[in-house]
């Protein structure tokens, strides 16, 4: 009873060992596939010494295919000034095996500097865990590093079995999207295949319905279905849902894509109620561009002097917008010591990581902040009118005055001469 509390211990602590010192340690490549065929296979792989030092290494296999592996050094020293260092094992398959990817593992183990080949076991528990007997002392000594190398064998079915999987290229409204399902036949015999794709939207209503061309796939060989949809859409995220059909059964995909961009416009800003001094209240309109609810949105507001130096920044609240919704965010700035004046104040918004910006032109007054687009253009509140439109107004006259007295010289001057005769 007391070996086994011992046992139990030194598997918690080896396996924690393990964990923290595996980077020093390493294996390439980490694991291989072949195909099967009876008979022996040699193959190779390689010890990376990533702390380039001295240490020993033990190799052993570990796995359903183990009493098929021979290792032909399991005690391989490496140098530290070798980084990588090469082994090679033999692997005697026999004449039947089970279909699909049948696998083996070798494990390779650090060896303590205390072990001793003709003192000490190397023991493995079920969870891989690597511990060290001495035989002397009947006594566990050292856990240590380990790593993992796999060799998958792919041995076929006897009939028909098809692997697949589901690619869509993105792009935006308009494009067409190619649908691609990549066929390999893991059996022996040819079938014919095709698939049906069926477009959905967010809330799982039916967008498009169509049907590939059928194939005929050879036993042990690869081909592929393929499918171009135009995109006339809204933009947003869609779902497709692929059946391939062969041989009497069927295999179902699904992928996740999108059409266009997710995208949050800044659609306007707005300040109300101000007098200089006080805390301005900014109101940023949003609108969702997409087909799905887009949460935690929130903005960060930059004001600009006009050198384009920041003056102040301040963040808004976040909020949920729904699919194709509009939504309003606050912020707020204190504009103690602020002085009248011109000012940009530039709009960051951050969502489902990703940013949308724009800045916009702002005058402060006295009693309002009038807030333009981008192209300087700036809007007051209605009535009073305002020094730019006076002088606007007064350019104007002077420019029709000038033009009518050029009108009235250039007509005198085309006047007959008066006979003096």
């Amino acid at each position: 009873m007391k070996k086994k509390w011992m046992m139990a211990i030194f598997i918690v602590v080896a396996m924690a060992v393990m964990i923290d010192q595996v980077a020093a340690l390493g294996v390439a490549p980490s694991r291989d596939l072949i195909d099967f065929s009876p008979g022996q296979k040699t193959l190779t792989a390689r010890i990376i010494n990533n702390d380039h030092k001295d240490m020993r290494i033990a190799l052993y296999p570990k796995g359903d295919l183990e009493q098929y592996v021979q290792i032909d050094n399991p005690i391989i020293t490496v140098k530290a000034d070798e980084s990588e260092k090469s082994f090679t094992y033999t692997i005697n398959l026999p004449d039947k095996l089970e279909p699909g990817t049948q696998k083996v593992g070798i494990i390779l183990v650090e060896l303590p500097e205390t072990f001793v080949e003709s003192d000490d076991n190397l023991l493995v528990s079920d969870e891989n865990a690597i511990l060290f007997a001495n035989k002397k002392k009947d006594a566990l000594i050292s856990a240590t590093t380990a790593v993992i190398y796999q060799l998958g064998v792919r041995v076929p079915y006897p009939d028909t079995y098809i692997e697949s999987g589901l690619y869509v290229t993105e792009g935006k409204i308009g494009d067409l999207f190619t649908f691609t399902i990549p066929l390999v036949n893991r059996g022996e015999k040819a079938t014919s295949v095709y698939a049906d794709i069926v477009i959905k939207g967010p809330t799982n209503e039916e967008i498009a319905r169509f049907k590939t061309e059928t194939i005929t796939l050879e036993g042990l060989k690869e081909g592929k279905l393929q499918y171009s949809w135009k995109a006339d859409v809204n933009q947003g995220s869609y779902i497709a849902e692929a059946v391939v059909h062969y041989n009497g059964k069927v295999i179902e995909l699904n992928k996740k894509f999108g059409v266009g961009n997710l995208f949050i416009e800044i659609q306007d800003l707005k300040v109300d109620s101000f007098k200089l001094g006080g805390i301005a209240k900014f109101d940023v309109y949003l609108k969702n561009q997409w087909n799905e609810p887009i949460k935690d949105v929130y903005g960060e507001l930059k004001v600009l002097d006009k050198d384009g130096n920041s003056i102040n920044s301040f963040k808004t609240l976040s909020t949920d917008i729904p699919s194709y919704g509009d939504a309003t965010i606050n912020g707020y700035w204190d504009t103690t010591g602020v002085d009248v004046g011109s000012y940009d104040v530039r709009v960051i918004l951050n969502y489902a990581g990703k940013t949308s910006e724009k800045l916009f032109q702002t005058v402060v007054g006295i009693d309002k902040i009038q807030v333009g687009s981008t192209t300087g253009k700036v809007t007051g509140d209605k009535g009073g009118g305002s020094n730019i439109s006076l002088l606007i107004i007064l350019i104007a006259v002077l420019i029709a005055i000038n033009i009518g007295w050029f009108v009235f010289f250039r007509k005198r001057m085309k006047k007959p001469p008066v006979s003096t005769g």
